[in-house]
């Protein structure tokens, strides 16, 4: 079970209410099922939801890069499978111009996009990466299966960067 905690600084999220607090959760329960019953933990996560100058700042901060984007993802670090105790498994943040600009170019809903990028952050923040093509299939395949589960058409196929 998924407990988030839900902040929102950027009131244009706030505008697609079915972007809710329960909509959020359950796509973080439906993610941690999807994942190997040793996976499965009491888990409990941030989720930033903010704007493109906090995304530029955070990136800057925490990779060095001068732009915006549109998920980051920090893990707390290793996952505890053997624990029953909540455990704080990190934060994730989504910026919404970005995002809606996207969403937008891509002539896909808006909520579908911050969805599939919801799923990608938590499957960060649950040990799962794409630096290498080995780790990028399988986090690849995870999402894809997740988002199927979802019932979310991904409307753009994920690629190895």
């Amino acid at each position: 079970m998924v407990k988030l905690d839900i902040i929102v600084e950027e009131d244009a999220w706030k505008r697609h209410t079915n972007f809710s607090r329960k909509y959020l959760t359950n796509i973080a329960n439906i993610t941690q099922s999807a994942l190997s019953t040793t996976q499965r933990i009491n888990a409990s996560m941030c989720v930033l939801l903010t704007h493109s100058e906090k995304m530029c700042h955070l990136n800057k901060e925490f990779l060095g890069k001068s732009y915006p984007t549109n998920v980051l993802a920090f893990p707390y670090g290793d996952i505890q499978h053997t624990s029953h105790r909540l455990q704080l498994l990190g934060d994730i943040a989504l910026g919404y111009q970005i995002i809606y600009k996207e969403a937008s170019e891509y002539s896909i809903p808006f909520v579908n996009h911050a969805s599939h990028l919801l799923v990608h952050g938590l499957l960060h923040i649950m040990g799962y990466d794409h630096f290498n093509k080995t780790d990028a299939e399988k986090m690849f395949a995870k999402e894809d299966k997740i988002m199927q589960k979802l019932k979310i058409k991904q409307y753009q196929k994920n690629q190895f960067t």
